[in-house]
């Protein structure tokens, strides 16, 4: 694989052929890899950084994305060193894909960092009481309501939280907020009013989870979902707005971001119009001030008096003479 990788991008076009040619699963499997090293110059760095700088071997993975049984390792391949061009691929693969399959379509978008996006957060310091919910094809089910068992105090030790952690199993811890000086507002300790039951409300949709570790996900902040192509496979997004905890089947989170990319199509499109509009209006502007001062300058051409050449003695008195 490395000796071919070796002619660079001169070997994609066979590489290409061979994998749409040969019938054995390890080889065309073997084949994109192969592309991969010749996008990153058979230079592996580690786990999780890569620089990918061949265009035409990226558009090869492209033309492979739509082959059913070899989209998942081409998109994991793909998010491990993102870019910008991957995003219009990936959400039109995603509004084709069947709902039983979209998983690694939905988590692979986190890579991307893109703003604005419909997911993330988590529940403010002074929150009391919370809600979860989780929402999938057949809409909105209630798992259960929280409250604040205890929180950690900013200049406390940790041993009086990490032995609670140890002692009850129905727990769920919240990090503090970190500020700009590098402290942080303590953890928050959660509880379910009811935990055997928010348990048996998940589990009626989705069995063999830990409600107290699903929420704990739910709560990490972890926005910038800077490892979230290790976990393509992850059965769950999450989305806090206020006091309510959502968790988003992977169906969910298509609809979401799909949703999110009609808006965000329609917002630059608007934001085009604007600029478009701003454009035209100063060109009128500036065009009616250039009119205006040609008239003008015409208007004091005809009252101007006649000019009259030096010495000439039907000039009136006062004219300039010789």
């Amino acid at each position: 694989m490395f000796s071919i990788a070796a002619h660079a991008e001169g070997a994609i076009s066979n590489v290409c052929d061979f994998i749409s040619s040969t019938e054995t699963d390890k080889a065309r499997h073997g084949g994109i890899l192969c592309l991969h090293l010749i996008g990153i110059e058979s230079r592996i760095v580690g786990r999780f950084t890569e620089n990918f700088t061949s265009r035409r071997a990226r558009e090869a993975l492209y033309g492979f994305l739509r082959v059913s049984d070899l989209r998942d390792q081409v998109l994991s391949l793909l998010v491990r060193d993102p870019w910008p061009d991957d995003v219009s691929h990936i959400f039109d693969l995603l509004e084709d894909c069947p709902d039983t399959n979209c998983t690694p379509l939905v988590n692979a978008l986190f890579r991307y960092k893109l703003k604005g996006i419909p997911f993330g957060g988590t529940l403010s310091h002074r929150t009391r009481s919370a809600r979860v919910f989780l929402v999938d094809q057949a809409g909105r089910h209630t798992i259960g309501d929280l409250y604040v068992l205890t929180r950690e105090r900013p200049d406390e030790p940790p041993d009086r939280i990490n032995a609670l952690n140890k002692a009850d199993q129905q727990i769920i811890i919240q990090w503090g907020e970190e500020h700009e000086d590098g402290e942080d507002e303590g953890r928050t300790v959660w509880k379910f009013r009811k935990p055997n039951e928010a348990q048996e409300a998940l589990a009626q949709v989705v069995p063999n989870l830990d409600v107290h570790d699903v929420v704990y996900n739910a709560l990490m902040d972890e926005d910038d979902h800077t490892f979230r192509f290790c976990e393509l496979s992850d059965p769950f997004n999450f989305r806090v707005k206020g006091s309510d905890i959502f968790i988003l089947s992977p169906p969910a989170a298509k609809a979401l971001w799909i949703e999110w990319r009609h808006g965000s199509q329609r917002r630059h499109g608007l934001l085009l119009l604007v600029v478009i509009g701003a454009l035209i209006l100063a060109f009128v502007v500036t065009l009616g001030r250039r009119r205006h001062g040609r008239r003008g300058k015409a208007k004091r051409g005809e009252q101007s008096p006649p000019a009259y050449p030096e010495g000439r003695a039907d000039a009136p008195s006062g004219s300039a003479e010789a």
